[in-house]
């Protein structure tokens, strides 16, 4: 999974590098839905976060030192996208705690 995840990414990437306008906000987008989606695809355990975050983060650092002169707008954005798609999963998951009903968090 974590292969086609560094391929997504990385096409994904370089089609905003190709389009070429506001290169940073575009990738801190597109870094954050891939996290929040790869992210929500499964259970949000620990090592889960940290592989998807480390996949996504790779992709981008292989791009940005093939494309030297907008280095920092690539990484810059990827790692705040990388950290707004986990909070977006966190606030999915503390919606999901706080509706779900006394009966089944004590079943649970």
């Amino acid at each position: 999974m974590l292969g086609i995840l560094k391929e997504t990414t990385t096409q994904a990437l370089l089609t905003a590098l190709e389009k070429g306008e506001d290169i940073e906000s575009t990738i801190e987008e597109i870094a954050k839905n891939i996290t929040y989606q790869a992210i929500s695809e499964g259970e949000p355990t620990q090592k889960r976060l940290t592989d998807i975050s480390r996949t996504v983060l790779d992709a981008a650092i292989e791009i940005a030192d093939e494309e030297q002169a907008r280095a920092k707008e690539i990484v810059k954005g990827t790692v705040y996208g990388i950290k707004e798609g986990i909070a977006k999963v966190i606030e999915k998951f503390n919606y999901i705690l706080i509706t779900t009903p006394l009966e089944v968090k004590e079943a649970v």
